[in-house]
């Protein structure tokens, strides 16, 4: 991962590419394939999809949500992380999707709609 204040507003990016962790990722939610993945962006290899995931792991474990009104919040512990960076590619990515279907699962109407105008760009 790289960092610099004067590519993309310092957002996390790929090492030689101007992809940021955040695209990524939201393409992993949106249920995209890590094949799609690496048509799309022919620059990405395998171990660029891992390292967007185990960065963002890592970010979360030093940034835990706060507690929502709704009651309830996650954290990372050490021993989960060292579980999951033990999966394949492959169950990784089973996991993201099991992680999405879930989200879907508990989210009401409004929610959903506001998550699929954030994805649109639209907000």
């Amino acid at each position: 991962m790289i960092i610099d204040p004067k590519i993309l507003a310092g957002k996390a990016i790929i090492k030689d590419t101007s992809i940021s962790v955040d695209i990524i990722l939201e393409l992993l939610v949106n249920r995209t394939t890590y094949e799609q993945i690496l048509e799309k962006y022919p620059q990405l290899e395998q171990e660029d999809i891992l390292s967007a995931i185990e960065y963002s792991m890592e970010q979360l474990k030093l940034n835990p949500p706060e507690l929502t009104t709704k009651g309830f919040y996650y954290t990372l512990e050490d021993e989960k992380i060292k579980e999951y960076m033990k999966l394949t590619t492959e169950e990784k990515l089973k996991w993201l999707e099991e992680i999405n279907e879930f989200t879907e699962m508990v989210l009401n109407e409004k929610e959903k709609q506001f998550r699929n105008k954030l994805r649109a760009a639209e907000i």
